[in-house]
């Protein structure tokens, strides 16, 4: 790692510890007292632990083979597995360019072919969470201070653009000093019909859905008979503000992030806890469960599996 990186993990596990520790210096106290109903969150982080790995690891496959890579499919799965721990104690996700070097490694393909369908990939993920924010829009109140016509609007200017034009086209009419602009629309290239591509904007819809489902999950753990409609409409601008390369995997954005945002249906401290267990569920949990397949993916990066 560089310098520059070194530094810049640093500061994001800086930006996370101060985070989580004014919530707890604040909250502590009353979420202490809260009343959580175990099994309603155990059974939501079933389900997400369930989408996270088996609807993660079949939309990861789908993305391999539309870039003509194919791997042995339990291989697949278990560094998909293996990737949730790796990703997750490695800062900014690049734990998942190793996940690039086992696909080169395993499926006898350039790193460059490999980072392509990674970037297209992470692009798909993200265009997801803002599908989950233009059903999060339809679902808020009007009077709610989260509903507002230039977050529909922005949220799906992206999806338009990827649905109905040619990506790979744009970027070339772009200014050459548009580097990363000009990649990251090359990357999202593939010649695929609408209905191909609706198609996987729903399948990542469905794997990206597991933040809303941890946190619907949680919030009916916390206070029983919560607006769920309010819930699943808000979280996923916490979710994809998040995503903000800033903190350390987004802990403390996503549970401060949860007080601003969600005190209308609860209190700061159930807000606080909730998008703590958010945290837990969907991104601590898998990362903790993965740990098996650690070895197994860091085997496939340093040789090539014996088919």
């Amino acid at each position: 790692m560089s310098g520059g990186g070194r530094l810049r993990t640093v500061l994001s596990i800086a930006i996370s510890g101060g985070l989580l520790a004014y919530l707890y210096t604040e909250y502590f106290a009353e979420a202490s007292a809260l009343e959580i109903n175990w099994g309603v969150l155990a059974a939501g982080a079933a389900v997400s632990l369930a989408i996270n790995y088996g609807f993660g690891a079949y939309k990861w496959d789908l993305v391999l083979r539309l870039h003509g890579i194919r791997l042995a499919r339990w291989d697949m799965v278990r560094i998909w597995i293996g990737i949730f721990s790796l990703g997750f104690v490695f800062p900014f996700h690049t734990g998942h360019l190793l996940f690039v070097r086992a696909v080169q490694k395993c499926g006898g393909v350039s790193f460059s072919l490999g980072l392509r369908a990674m970037v297209f990939d992470k692009g798909l993920n993200i265009l997801a969470a803002l599908l989950l924010v233009v059903a999060g829009q339809l679902l808020l109140p009007a009077e709610s201070s989260l509903s507002h016509p230039l977050i529909l609007v922005g949220a799906s200017a992206p999806l338009l653009m990827f649905l109905f034009l040619d990506l790979g086209a744009v970027a070339e009419r772009l200014p050459q000093s548009w580097t990363r602009v000009r990649g990251g629309l090359d990357g999202m290239h593939l010649d695929l019909g609408v209905v191909q591509k609706a198609k996987l904007l729903l399948i990542s819809g469905v794997y990206q859905s597991t933040d809303i489902i941890s946190a619907v999950a949680a919030g009916m753990a916390i206070l029983p008979g919560c607006d769920v409609a309010l819930l699943a409409g808000s979280f996923p601008l916490v979710m994809f503000v998040s995503y903000v390369p800033a903190a350390f995997q987004g802990l403390g954005t996503r549970e401060a992030l949860s007080v601003l945002w969600l005190t209308g249906a609860f209190s700061e401290a159930q807000a606080a806890t909730l998008g703590f267990l958010v945290s837990m569920v969907d991104y601590a949990l898998p990362a903790a469960c993965g740990v098996g397949c650690v070895a197994f993916t860091v085997r496939a990066v340093s040789t090539r599996l014996e088919r």
